[in-house]
């Protein structure tokens, strides 16, 4: 890990994210002159500045999660000054500069729960209101209750956390992603989206009502990686010691041997142990698919249906996509003649936040896409023409025959996507599928066919 910083927090999640307990022994022995009069954890040793809370809780939380060891004294030190906080014998600024004191009360609850310190009592100032919390509040509190037995209200607040947090998420095809991540990127509390998705997964192991969504949600959390990592030094902490409980839990039987694969008259064998993608004809009727696999260990696989059929009405699953043909300059109105200026505006609609997303559009053959125009050809725009900063596209493809624009990151909601051509050559186009697609969820798209094209000369 290439991290180029030397504060408290980076060199602890360095050492949890490579679990190298070594590494995590020396952030350990230099500890106690990261801590304040207080006993809270600076980034850095200071005589004059205030330690975090956070960065306290933080500390103490991935400890307790990797299973290492934090030097008795430091740690006694910090419990109580987070014990301190809670209670408020101890006053944070940046609390009332940002005004979230019972999101951070929540944070230090779940530390506090960890090490069997935390009281009844520190709830008393805390309105237990989960939907109005943002996700992260919602996990702290959720492991919290979870690790107090002695609470009057603990079964019924379990059952009103969890399934307030199973409301967050949203399931699309074999993808489960949590819902209102844009809102909820506290950045100064070190909670991300990223960390937020980590986290539900590793809060709901033990739920086993959840086991069987448990891979969806991770194939989401693994998407979120880019060149193998997550974005943030303390999502990728969480991210390896998430996937070391998921190992445990569900692969600690490595596979082996082989599956057969058996669809009405049609059966395959394949080899288990790596990544294997094969293809079964249809058959007639209806017909079940039977996957034996009698060797050790439990694979994982995907089943998907394919056909080639022509599409005759609008298909939606996780996207819904809307196209009008507006004219620009139209020497004849009514009709299109080659020379006239057209402008496309597809509306597209994401059901859920998602990474690299295509949109792509069909064209009349030898039209030519301008690469400027009214509106912006090549942004992402609100209805209204209002500019939309929330997504815009990483590269746009301009070719004889589409128009393709490819999303990093495309959020839940609408969006607007205008581009012009000028038609240069007369006859009657059949053209494609206007198309969105999640590139790495391919079972979440929107197809909807274009009529075709008349144009006179």
């Amino acid at each position: 890990l290439k991290y180029p910083y030397t504060c408290l927090e980076q060199r602890a999640s360095k050492a949890i994210g490579l679990a190298d307990a070594s590494l995590w022994q020396e952030v350990m022995a230099s500890l106690p002159a990261h801590l304040d009069d207080h006993g809270l954890a600076q980034y850095w040793p200071s005589n004059t500045q205030q330690g975090s809370e956070i960065l306290t809780a933080y500390l103490l939380t991935v400890a307790h999660e990797a299973g290492y060891a934090v030097p008795e004294q430091a740690k006694m030190q910090m419990l109580a000054a987070l014990s301190n906080v809670v209670e408020g014998r101890i006053a944070v600024r940046e609390a009332k500069q940002y005004a979230d004191q019972v999101i951070r009360k929540l944070i230090l609850l779940e530390t506090l729960s960890r090490y069997g310190v935390a009281k009844p009592g520190h709830w008393d100032n805390i309105e237990f209101a989960p939907q109005r919390w943002p996700t992260a509040s919602v996990i702290d509190a959720l492991g919290a209750v979870k690790r107090m037995p002695e609470l009057k209200q603990r079964g019924e607040w379990l059952q009103q956390l969890r399934n307030t947090l199973r409301s967050r998420f949203d399931l699309q095809g074999t993808v489960l992603n949590l819902s209102r991540e844009s809102d909820e990127s506290y950045w100064w509390l070190m909670h991300t989206p990223d960390q937020n998705a980590i986290r539900a997964l590793m809060s709901l192991f033990d739920d086993v009502g959840f086991k069987d969504d448990a891979p969806k949600l991770l194939r989401s959390v693994l998407a979120r990686q880019k060149n193998g990592a997550w974005r943030t030094t303390t999502a990728n902490a969480w991210g390896r010691l998430m996937l070391a409980q998921f190992a445990n839990r569900y692969e600690s039987v490595p596979v082996s041997g082989s599956a057969e694969l058996i669809y009405g008259k049609h059966n395959k064998t394949i080899a288990l142990g790596q990544d294997t993608q094969t293809l079964l004809p249809w058959a007639s009727g209806d017909q079940a698919l039977t996957v034996n696999a009698p060797g050790q260990g439990k694979p994982w696989i995907m089943v998907r249906s394919l056909a080639s059929l022509p599409l005759k009405k609008p298909l939606f699953a996780g996207y819904q996509i809307e196209r009008q043909v507006l004219p620009v300059e139209q020497k004849n109105r009514g009709q299109w003649t080659v020379g006239d200026v057209v402008e496309v505006r597809l509306t597209v609609v994401a059901n859920s936040d998602m990474a690299w997303v295509v949109v792509d559009d069909p064209i009349p053959a030898s039209s030519s896409i301008l690469g400027t125009g009214l509106g912006g050809d090549s942004a992402l725009q609100e209805p209204g023409n209002k500019a939309d900063v929330r997504a815009w596209p990483a590269f746009t493809e301009r070719t004889a025959t589409v128009f393709k624009q490819y999303y990093r990151h495309l959020p839940k909601g609408s969006h607007v996507i205008n581009y012009q051509l000028r038609l240069n050559q007369a006859g009657t186009f059949r053209l494609g599928n206007s198309h969105v697609e999640a590139m790495y969820a391919p079972e979440m798209f929107a197809d909807m066919p274009v009529a075709d094209v008349v144009i006179i000369p």
